[in-house]
């Protein structure tokens, strides 16, 4: 895969190129007795690092951001060339370090839930999102591609209808998720 695509109908219209050899995965966790499990239920959020200079369009919230006590809604981020242009709702956090201004992460999850429950970490994994900040590496050998920063902020702009295409290298589309449902195993 070299580019994802994603829409909805509320306006998120993004294109969101990948390094040459990223992978997705997923977070598996052991306890202290070695027992392994799976955080991330019930979405079984995978994810990647984005090339952080090749996004491009507009994302649309989908669920509020949970930021400093404080509850973030109906905002934008428009991204040209991997650099973020945040409307004025989220403007003053995005502005707080540069390596804001880039993405650092995508997640495709299943969208499970259309509830908000108040917390930006338990909602990310109700729907696909994007992180603005640091990138886990995974892997990635492309360093100078991903971006790095101290913070995290993830930001949900699935819905029900989100619709998410791949374009391969040989320059074919599989269509991954429709109508907020995967339809194509990774």
């Amino acid at each position: 895969i070299e580019t994802l695509y994603f829409k909805t109908k509320i306006g998120t219209s993004l294109s969101i190129g990948l390094t040459n050899n990223f992978s997705f995965v997923g977070k598996r966790w052991k306890t202290i007795d070695g027992v392994e499990f799976e955080p991330n239920i019930p979405s079984l959020e995978i994810f990647t690092a984005p090339n952080k200079k090749s996004v491009n369009g507009r994302l649309v919230s989908a669920k509020p951001l949970y930021y400093k006590g404080s509850f973030i809604k109906d905002y934008y981020i428009d991204f040209k060339d991997g650099e973020a242009f945040p409307s004025e709702r989220i403007k003053n956090i995005i502005n707080i370090d540069d390596s804001l201004k880039y993405v650092g992460e995508i997640a495709l999850c299943l969208n499970v839930n259309n509830k908000t429950f108040q917390s930006t970490l338990l909602d990310e994994n109700t729907g696909s999102h994007l992180a603005l900040g640091n990138a886990y590496i995974n892997g990635i050998t492309e360093i100078d591609k991903i971006n790095k920063s101290m913070y995290h902020i993830d930001l949900v702009f699935s819905t029900n209808d989100l619709f998410c295409s791949a374009k391969t290298k040989d320059n074919k589309d599989i269509v991954l998720i429709k109508d907020g449902k995967l339809v194509y195993e990774i």
